[in-house]
Protein backbone atom coordinates (compact mmCIF):
# COMPACT_ATOMS: atom_id res chain seq x y z
CA UNK A 1 0.00 0.00 0.00
CA UNK A 2 1.56 3.83 0.95
CA UNK A 3 4.50 4.84 3.59
CA UNK A 4 2.34 7.25 5.56
CA UNK A 5 5.32 7.04 8.29
CA UNK A 6 7.16 10.44 7.94
CA UNK A 7 10.82 11.23 7.80
CA UNK A 8 12.51 12.81 11.26
CA UNK A 9 12.65 16.28 9.06
CA UNK A 10 10.22 16.13 6.91
CA UNK A 11 9.74 18.59 3.72
CA UNK A 12 7.43 21.09 4.42
CA UNK A 13 4.22 20.92 2.49
CA UNK A 14 3.97 22.94 -0.70
CA UNK A 15 1.05 24.64 -2.48
CA UNK A 16 2.36 26.37 -5.98
CA UNK A 17 -0.98 27.59 -6.64
CA UNK A 18 -3.51 30.14 -4.57
CA UNK A 19 -7.00 29.20 -5.40
CA UNK A 20 -8.16 25.44 -6.47
CA UNK A 21 -10.24 26.79 -9.14
CA UNK A 22 -6.77 27.25 -10.80
CA UNK A 23 -6.78 23.87 -11.37
CA UNK A 24 -9.04 23.57 -14.21
CA UNK A 25 -6.49 25.07 -16.28
CA UNK A 26 -4.81 21.69 -15.74
CA UNK A 27 -5.06 18.10 -16.41
CA UNK A 28 -2.78 15.04 -16.73
CA UNK A 29 -2.20 14.77 -13.21
CA UNK A 30 0.74 12.72 -11.22
CA UNK A 31 2.58 11.90 -8.44
CA UNK A 32 6.27 12.22 -8.71
CA UNK A 33 8.87 11.21 -6.40
CA UNK A 34 11.23 13.92 -5.35
CA UNK A 35 14.15 14.60 -3.25
CA UNK A 36 14.50 17.87 -1.07
CA UNK A 37 16.81 19.43 0.99
CA UNK A 38 15.70 20.20 4.18
CA UNK A 39 17.26 23.68 6.07
CA UNK A 40 19.09 21.54 8.39
CA UNK A 41 20.89 20.16 4.65
CA UNK A 42 19.71 17.00 5.57
CA UNK A 43 17.98 14.86 2.42
CA UNK A 44 14.20 14.37 2.69
CA UNK A 45 11.78 12.25 0.18
CA UNK A 46 9.21 14.24 -1.23
CA UNK A 47 6.17 13.81 -3.39
CA UNK A 48 4.99 16.24 -6.24
CA UNK A 49 2.15 16.14 -7.71
CA UNK A 50 2.48 17.75 -11.49
CA UNK A 51 0.11 18.73 -13.86
CA UNK A 52 0.39 19.56 -18.14
CA UNK A 53 -1.03 22.59 -18.50
CA UNK A 54 -4.36 22.69 -20.66
CA UNK A 55 -3.42 24.96 -23.65
CA UNK A 56 -0.11 24.66 -23.71
CA UNK A 57 2.59 21.47 -23.32
CA UNK A 58 4.48 22.55 -20.29
CA UNK A 59 3.99 20.78 -17.31
CA UNK A 60 4.78 21.91 -13.77
CA UNK A 61 4.51 20.88 -10.08
CA UNK A 62 0.94 22.05 -8.55
CA UNK A 63 1.79 20.85 -5.08
CA UNK A 64 4.65 18.79 -2.68
CA UNK A 65 3.59 16.52 -0.23
CA UNK A 66 6.19 14.59 2.71
CA UNK A 67 3.78 11.88 2.77
CA UNK A 68 3.21 9.51 -0.54
CA UNK A 69 -0.83 9.10 0.42
CA UNK A 70 -1.29 12.89 0.89
CA UNK A 71 0.07 13.49 -2.57
CA UNK A 72 -2.17 10.32 -4.01
CA UNK A 73 -4.74 12.20 -2.36
CA UNK A 74 -4.53 15.74 -3.43
CA UNK A 75 -3.79 14.35 -7.05
CA UNK A 76 -7.53 12.63 -6.78
CA UNK A 77 -9.10 15.60 -5.81
CA UNK A 78 -7.24 18.18 -8.30
CA UNK A 79 -8.72 15.73 -11.33
CA UNK A 80 -12.41 15.83 -9.63
CA UNK A 81 -11.70 19.37 -10.21
CA UNK A 82 -9.93 19.84 -13.22
CA UNK A 83 -12.78 17.42 -14.39
CA UNK A 84 -15.70 20.48 -13.35
CA UNK A 85 -14.08 23.03 -16.36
Amino acid sequence: MFDVTQPEQPAPVLFFIDKAEILRDYEAFTVEAVTVRTQAGAESPAWSIVAKHRHTPNRGPVAQFNVELYANIFRDMCEVVAAHV
